[in-house]
């Protein structure tokens, strides 16, 4: 069964400023990351249940994964055969609120 990933306007914009952050100090690695990332991200569409649970999802009123990535975590709902991926964050920034979740479109 084959998932569908979505991401939303902030997660595109969340990973065009990580790998130009990482490029600012070298565009080759920049872009190994980001060829790795999308690898990692495929795991998605076979297997989003094999992410557990993000800190997110006590205070959120929808059930929020996360997907480690390196330093990062990408926040993901599940709806049906959907994957929608809500933000990438590094995880060292404080945790989102119920407000900010629901914020993001």
């Amino acid at each position: 069964m084959a998932f569908r990933v979505e991401f939303s306007f902030r997660a595109r914009r969340d990973l065009e400023e990580i790998a130009a952050y990482i490029a600012a100090d070298s565009p080759a690695r920049s872009a190994r990351w980001r060829k790795r990332f999308e690898l990692r991200f495929r795991s998605l569409t076979r297997m989003p249940l094999a992410c557990g649970l993000a800190p997110e999802d006590e205070v959120s009123g929808r059930e929020i994964r996360q997907l480690l990535f390196g330093k990062y975590r990408a926040l993901f709902t599940i709806q049906e055969q959907n994957v929608f991926v809500l933000t990438i964050r590094h995880g060292s920034r404080r945790l989102l609120t119920s407000d900010e979740l629901d914020a993001i479109e």
